[in-house]
């Protein structure tokens, strides 16, 4: 499934020229991700409960098009592949069907140390459910 976040543009987001400024694409899709987490019952406090994290180990973005203030978006998620302690993340940033922003994302699964582990059976699993394979996209 895709998950979707939808934000609204605040006026502290945007740059001198009035475009929301680029680093806060990459802090919306953070969101998008933990929503979309939390959505299929994995938020980051339990997760950090049980011993592990999810940490960001790879980040691409292509910026297409600039949000304005006022602007509302959406910020849709999905996973499209998945390993043993990595994940293949996907994410868009949208206004209406105008794409403004996309980005693929790497995630590693570790210990509260920071060190690599497999992921938990239960935790691969839950995120079969946001599992959209690249040829449907």
């Amino acid at each position: 499934m895709v998950h979707s976040t939808s934000l609204k543009v605040r006026f502290g987001e945007l740059d001198p020229y009035g475009h929301v400024n680029h680093s806060v694409y990459v802090a919306w899709c953070e969101a998008g991700r933990g929503e979309a987490l939390e959505s299929i019952g994995l938020s980051l406090h339990d997760m950090a409960t049980m011993g592990w994290q999810v940490v960001v180990t790879e980040l691409r973005v292509r910026f297409r098009r600039p949000a304005v203030a006022g602007d509302e978006v959406v910020v849709e998620t999905w996973i499209e592949s998945i390993g043993g302690a990595t994940s293949q993340w996907r994410q868009r940033v949208c206004r209406g069907d105008d794409v403004l922003c996309e980005t693929e994302v790497r995630a590693g699964a570790t210990g509260l140390d920071g060190r690599p582990q497999r992921m938990p059976v239960e935790f691969k699993a839950a995120l079969g459910k946001l599992l959209v394979p690249s040829d449907h996209n």
